[in-house]
């Protein structure tokens, strides 16, 4: 309509569709999603729009959208990006292989990653530049991700550090959602090295008061 008027039109051929609220988001959404220029947090949060207003589940818009579950629970995993790595993203300092990496890790570890001397970066001074999203998954799962396998403690003791819960049920266990981390084969991994160590420190501490009795 708009261009029409800029274009002195008179008349514009026009498709006039009835549609509810849903219908119309579900429209916005699918359509945009065929873009190719579009913006991986565009995707994110036209996914999350489908959930919130039209009551998709996360197969349903895989299927809708002719992707993998996996893609759609990656996409939304972007929403969870602290600011300094969405600008990173935004200014596609990064690629979304890099940004999904991060998303998927505690806020404190993103903001460590986002610094220029980190794990993100090589090189020295001014020449640092990012590296693969190969060297940084490896860097994660060196550097970050911890084997609950290999723990002291027990991943199923709910009482350790209650606040926390059992690891066994945690979100921030790999295993938790395996299409969120379809590249990690250990289900039993922990992406929250603070709560981790915080778990260990417990029952260290338990474990000697019970020695010393």
């Amino acid at each position: 309509y708009r261009a029409g008027i800029k274009a002195g039109l008179k008349e514009v051929p026009v498709i006039v569709r009835e549609m509810s609220d849903i219908d119309f988001v579900e429209v916005l959404v699918i359509e945009n999603d065929k873009h190719e220029d579009l913006e991986p947090l565009e995707q994110a949060q036209g996914y999350q729009t489908l959930m919130k207003e039209a009551n998709y589940d996360i197969p349903a818009i895989a299927l809708k959208i002719t992707k993998s579950e996996s893609y759609v629970y990656q996409r939304l995993k972007l929403l969870e990006l602290i600011p300094e790595a969405q600008e990173l993203l935004a200014n596609g300092k990064i690629t979304a292989g890099h940004a999904i990496l991060l998303a998927r890790l505690q806020p404190d570890q993103q903001k460590e990653l986002a610094k220029k001397e980190s794990g993100l970066y090589e090189g020295w001074g001014p020449d640092r530049t990012v590296v693969s999203v190969r060297d940084l998954a490896n860097y994660i799962e060196r550097q970050i991700h911890l084997d609950l396998n290999s723990a002291s403690f027990r991943k199923t003791d709910a009482d350790l550090v209650p606040e926390a819960g059992p690891c066994t049920t945690c979100t921030k266990r790999t295993g938790f959602v395996p299409a969120l981390f379809p590249d990690i084969k250990k289900k039993d991994t922990c992406t929250d090295p603070f709560c981790f160590h915080k778990k260990v420190e417990v029952f260290t501490r338990q474990w000697l008061e019970q020695k010393s009795q």
